[in-house]
């Protein structure tokens, strides 16, 4: 799979539509030996994917579990990520890999 930091040009390129949806979560990065979670604010989300604000940039590849209430509620990929200016946060793009049945987050 190719995946890029900064697209192109900024058309749309998803297959199902993304909806605001502001929820704390923690991601938890697969095959991470210290185990440590990253708290997350969720910026929109779809069937497919989500986009959170974090202070931790992770590199594009990286696969990490979402958390929710101590519960893994799915499994994502880092398909893109940009620093937001405008909160001094990085704006991060998760594909789901892995999903259980309370996703997409309500």
């Amino acid at each position: 799979m190719v995946t890029m930091a900064k697209p192109i040009n900024n058309c749309e390129h998803r297959q199902k539509p993304r909806f605001a949806a502001q929820q704390f979560i923690r991601l938890q990065v697969i095959d991470d030996e210290e185990n440590e979670s990253i708290l997350a604010l969720t910026k929109d989300i779809s069937d497919e994917g989500v986009a959170i604000l974090t202070y931790f940039p992770l590199p594009v590849g990286t696969q990490v579990k979402i958390v929710r209430d101590n519960d893994t509620i799915a499994c994502a990929e880092v398909a893109d990520w940009e620093w937001d200016y405008d909160c001094d946060m990085a704006r991060i793009g998760l594909q789901v890999l892995d999903k259980t049945t309370v996703w997409p987050i309500n």
